[in-house]
C-alpha cells in the first residue's frame, strides 16, 4: 500500500527472533478515545453500512495463534494497529516458516 491508496493506508511487516510484528496504519479520523475499549466488540461500529465485525474476527484469528492485536497509536490523523504473531507454534516446536516450507513441498 502507499500512496496511490484512495484511504490513505500503508502496511509494514518486521520478522523479529520470537515474533512478526505487523503495523497497519489508517489514516482519516482516528478512533474517539471513548471509543477505544469497544472497538474489539462485535457490531461495534460508527460507519452507516458497517458490520462491526472485522476487528472482532481479525482479533480471534490472531488470539487463536497466539498473538495479540493492540491500537499503537490513535490520533485524529489516524490509527496505528500493531498485531504480533509468535514464530514458533505453540506446543509444536514448529517454526511458521518450517510449517509454510512443508505445506509446499511435502
Amino acid at each position: 500500500m502507499g500512496g496511490n491508496d484512495p484511504i490513505g493506508e500503508k502496511a509494514d511487516c518486521q520478522a523479529r527472533k520470537a515474533e512478526i510484528i505487523i503495523e497497519i496504519a489508517a489514516q482519516g479520523e482516528g478512533i474517539p478515545p471513548e471509543k477505544e475499549a469497544e472497538i474489539f466488540r462485535p457490531f461495534v461500529t460508527n460507519k452507516r453500512e458497517g458490520t462491526g465485525l472485522h476487528l472482532t474476527i481479525v482479533r480471534k484469528i490472531i488470539e487463536a495463534h497466539n498473538g495479540s492485536i493492540l491500537i499503537d497509536k490513535n490520533t485524529t490523523r489516524g490509527t496505528v494497529f500493531r498485531l504480533a504473531i509468535p514464530m514458533r507454534r505453540s506446543g509444536s516446536g514448529k517454526s511458521i516458516t518450517e510449517m509454510i516450507r512443508r505445506k509446499n513441498n511435502p
